[in-house]
């Protein structure tokens, strides 16, 4: 459950960006409500409820489906992308596509919880809007490449402007490869070749882009579609966690105190189980426990079912 397996197509660059997508098989993540959990810490229960179950099932797996995805990114995109004008066409069709099976794997638990009013493209456009860090990067090399247009006294830009607008849209993700978007891309290419930049501009704002930061945020655009789908869930009236500003400022809090020993010695303990009933999804807070209580079976079990990565 919730492996993706990635055909690669990566081949001639030769070759239009369409016959260079991956071919991904379908992704199955079964519905799931939750279910009331304890655990134990030290002798102090721990309880977890339904909907926090429900959030950190949902939370683990598409972590993995999204490290899966981002991995298999980078590995086509330093293989290919090997040039500004590289980056500029194909980048956006690429994390799309290896984006796309994710979110169709959340519109698949929708379908499952009895939600037909979600369309993938609504889905898609949504998650853009709200995690789309990639996009803000795609847009800072676009406004790069711009203000050399205009050091360069090209006033060229007005068209080329539009771009960002084009590939991180949630339509234009999702419909990658069919005809519009091949004649849009065409257009795009074309500005791009024809814009009065020099080779040496082109290199110098291609080697600005720092790759493993790039893909570190891809896969945390991969990984938040299961925000998405919680949001969602919970605008139908399903029961999944979602924790509010003060739940997370008190478990800051209380940590920041543990942390900095201000608690007394015989409170730790319930003021840590506190914590970990309010909001545990921090690996500072998982990172705590480790290195704090000597690593029993006990919590080797609480770090496994938080997903915490040893």
């Amino acid at each position: 459950m919730g492996d993706i397996a990635y055909t690669s197509n990566i081949i001639s660059n030769l070759k239009p960006i369409e016959e260079r997508l991956p071919v991904v098989k379908p992704i199955h993540i079964p519905y799931y409500e939750g279910k009331d959990v304890e655990l134990e810490l030290n002798g102090e229960k721990i309880f977890i409820s339904a909907e926090m179950d429900a959030f950190n099932f949902y939370r683990k797996v598409f972590r993995k489906i999204a490290k899966q995805a981002s991995t298999a990114f980078k590995h086509q995109y330093r293989y290919e992308i090997r040039n500004l004008d590289q980056f500029l066409i194909d980048f956006s069709p690429l994390y799309f596509s290896y984006r796309r099976p994710i979110i169709e794997a959340a519109i698949d638990i929708l379908t499952q919880a009895e939600i037909y009013d979600i369309s993938l493209s609504a889905f898609d456009e949504s998650h853009t809007a709200e995690f789309c860090l990639c996009g803000e990067d795609y847009k800072t090399v676009i406004d790069n490449f711009n203000a050399t247009l205009q050091n360069n006294q090209i006033n060229t830009a007005k068209g080329f402007d539009m771009l960002p607008n084009i590939f991180f849209s949630g339509v234009g993700g999702i419909i990658v490869g069919t005809a519009l978007n091949v004649t849009i891309n065409g257009i795009a290419e074309s500005s791009i070749k024809n814009a009065k930049v020099s080779t040496a501009q082109r290199k110098k704002l291609f080697e600005q882009i720092n790759t493993d930061a790039l893909m570190e945020r891809a896969f945390l655009d991969y990984w938040r579609v299961f925000l998405t789908l919680r949001n969602i869930l919970r605008q139908h009236n399903k029961m999944i966690w979602c924790p509010s500003n003060e739940e997370v400022a008190k478990a800051e809090g209380i940590y920041m105190n543990l942390k900095e020993r201000r608690i007394p010695e015989e409170k730790r303990l319930k003021a840590l189980v506190d914590v970990l009933e309010t909001n545990p999804f921090s690996d500072d807070y998982l990172d705590y426990i480790k290195t704090t209580y000597p690593q029993t079976k006990e919590i080797e079990i609480i770090l496994k079912y938080f997903g915490y990565e040893m």
